[in-house]
């Protein structure tokens, strides 16, 4: 769609469908980053408590070291965290334009939200202050686990011999030193938030 900049009524109607598409996303990338930290955490614990096994991925059909899926565990949880961290601010910034321009609806942003995701709808409804503020920290606690497993994988892997360390190491600690100081960041901005609306 291309949107001249002085038509603020096509150009407000394309903010809106990026952040119903972003918050979409958003709702699936959460999804898949609970599935591999659940994934990555049986497999670490596979791991330590047994011997090397091989598992068969469904879509390549070819036996893998279930301690070089493990090793590739960081990199896959810190970009799913970056993801996530990605959305949340492209989120943000659509509904500030968004806002921008159609003024005084920055309070209705409930129903802008047509994809509500897991975490959404857990922490839903304002009936007690404690519920808004799980609601507020929901996020940045869901990826600071995620950070925290990805921590606990590299230093499994620190202590490893395994195949590929070389690579799998230093793509580890990148990920997850690259996600570190955004997830801060938001925890920041949750945190002044809570602070807000306590008074």
């Amino acid at each position: 769609m291309v949107v001249n900049e002085n038509d603020d009524d096509r150009l407000r109607d394309a903010w809106l469908a990026r952040l119903h598409a972003v918050s979409k996303a958003q709702g699936r990338y959460l999804y898949v980053l609970m599935l591999l930290a659940l994934f990555f955490w049986a497999l670490l614990d596979q791991v330590v408590e047994a011997s090397d096994t091989e598992i068969t991925l469904p879509f390549l059909f070819v036996p893998v070291s279930s301690r070089v899926i493990l090793a590739a565990g960081p990199s896959v949880l810190s970009l799913m965290v970056l993801a996530i961290l990605g959305s949340l601010q492209a989120v943000r910034r659509a509904r500030e334009e968004y806002e921008r321009l159609a003024p005084g609806v920055g309070h209705v942003f409930e129903a802008l939200d047509t994809a509500p995701n897991a975490i959404d709808l857990v922490v839903y409804g304002r009936a007690r202050p404690w519920v808004t503020e799980l609601g507020l920290v929901s996020y940045p606690l869901l990826l600071s686990l995620a950070i925290v497993e990805s921590m606990l994988i590299l230093r499994w892997l620190w202590c490893s011999s395994v195949a590929g360390k070389i690579i799998f190491l230093p793509l580890g600690v990148l990920c997850t030193l690259a996600a570190l100081p955004r997830l801060i960041s938001l925890w920041r901005s949750k945190v002044a938030e809570m602070a807000h609306s306590r008074r």
